[in-house]
């Protein structure tokens, strides 16, 4: 077995090696813990160390059909597209492959697989492993990586978003394969100091690009129990909540101000005017500039 890397190399040394060809990364996402990258791989007669991190990793296979050999048991075999890896952190995997394929490697942060099992109370988060898995289906699993994958690449991608999907990827991985108990259901709503506090925290940020930990701080909570709880007091996502906020304020300010649509949707924290025009007409019904024409 001929070994093109000494040693087990980082996640950027990784990315960087000669049969991998990065085309898009979820760069602008990552103060939303969101790292989500798409690749070609290129063949190659080599074994390669897989990436050297305290992350968990989703490698997901978008287009072709790839055969596989790795040092692992029971990890040889042919990927077809829908089929997964799950890389469990630090793990020792060594991997060649003999054809070309695009794939989307999704990295689930120990941060948030921390913050979810604290909030279950099921243990030592430094002892809970997510265990290896080789051509692997899971229908939800596949369909919320998708959605995370097509999410990052449209031109104005919202980090609450993907950032709420990259959580339900990791409650679903812990849910259903980690070996330890799983967690009991929770249950409770936001107390109504806390719910004014999250009201006032979203008003007076809402042109700034915060996320759902920035939120759960707030009200001195884990995002993953606030997620939980939000849902449970508001009757819908924070995501939804905090769009439904924006369109409010662009209302009043369609109708009072004589800013242009482009500072709208910069004053309510759109990306720009495109995203700000296709959100405006998926609620309202018609688009900002109908409204302020017809309504004024």
């Amino acid at each position: 077995m001929s070994v093109a890397f000494p040693t087990q190399p980082t996640l950027d040394e990784w990315l960087a090696l000669t049969p991998v060809q990065v085309l898009h990364t979820s760069e602008a996402l990552l103060s939303h813990n969101v790292q989500v990258y798409l690749a070609k791989i290129n063949p190659t007669p080599d074994y390669y160390p897989g990436p050297k991190t305290d992350d968990d990793f989703i490698v997901m296979l978008l287009q072709g059909r790839n055969f596989i050999e790795s040092n692992v048991k029971d990890a040889t075999g042919y990927m077809s597209v829908g089929s997964m890896q799950i890389l469990s952190r630090s793990m020792d995997y060594t991997a060649r492959w003999n054809a070309t394929s695009k794939v989307a490697i999704i990295q689930i942060p120990r941060t948030i697989t921390n913050d979810l099992i604290t909030t279950w109370g099921q243990g030592d988060p430094e002892k809970v492993e997510i265990p290896f898995a080789f051509n692997h289906r899971d229908p939800l699993l596949s369909q919320l990586g998708h959605t995370l994958v097509q999410h990052v690449q449209s031109p104005s991608p919202n980090g609450l978003y993907a950032e709420s999907l990259l959580y339900a990827m990791t409650v679903h991985l812990l849910y259903e394969y980690r070996k330890t108990p799983r967690p009991h259901p929770t249950t409770g709503k936001l107390t109504p100091q806390q719910k004014r506090i999250v009201e006032d925290y979203i008003y007076e940020h809402l042109e700034q690009n915060f996320s759902i930990a920035d939120l759960a701080t707030a009200v001195h909570l884990s995002a993953s129990h606030f997620q939980k709880i939000f849902r449970a007091t508001f009757q819908c996502s924070p995501h939804h909540y905090v769009l439904e906020r924006q369109i409010e304020r662009a209302k009043i300010l369609l109708l009072t101000t004589p800013q242009s649509l482009n500072e709208v949707a910069f004053a309510c924290g759109f990306a720009n005017q495109s995203h700000f025009t296709r959100h405006f007409k998926a609620i309202v019904g018609v688009t900002p500039g109908h409204f302020a024409r017809h309504v004024r």
